[in-house]
């Protein structure tokens, strides 16, 4: 069986950490999380990047977020996004595998390495 460590990386401020470790309390601006749905027990971890000093996409916010998972490497881990200028190209940025969240079948990027594309979060089954 296959251990994983799920973790929210963001850019948004502080006070909203406590909004996405709480079971129940969607954050309406990110529509990867609904935290009443079925992944909120699963979230170990939050990485802020005010708390970081750094923001997506800069490698260092993902060097900060590294230094605070065991066991985590650019081999082993998955980033899952719907920006193209934070996440995406953070992944790209930082040499971390990437999937993008895209459920409006937007076009695609040529400037972009994007690993995976998916449109619906149930794909990630078959990715992880």
């Amino acid at each position: 069986m296959c251990h994983a460590v799920l973790a929210v990386v963001s850019n948004c401020c502080p006070p909203l950490k406590g909004r996405f470790l709480t079971r129940y309390s969607p954050v309406r601006h990110c529509p990867l999380l609904h935290l009443d749905s079925a992944i909120a027990s699963y979230i170990s971890g939050a990485f802020i990047s005010e708390e970081a000093g750094a923001s997506k996409p800069s490698a260092a916010y993902f060097d900060y977020v590294f230094s605070h998972i065991d066991g985590i490497t650019r081999d082993n881990c998955l980033l899952v996004g719907d920006s193209l200028s934070s996440d995406i190209r953070g992944a790209n940025n930082a040499g971390i595998p990437c999937c993008w969240y895209n459920p409006k079948k937007a076009a695609r990027p040529g400037d972009l390495r994007i690993d995976y594309e998916i449109r619906d979060l149930r794909q990630l089954y078959d990715l992880v």
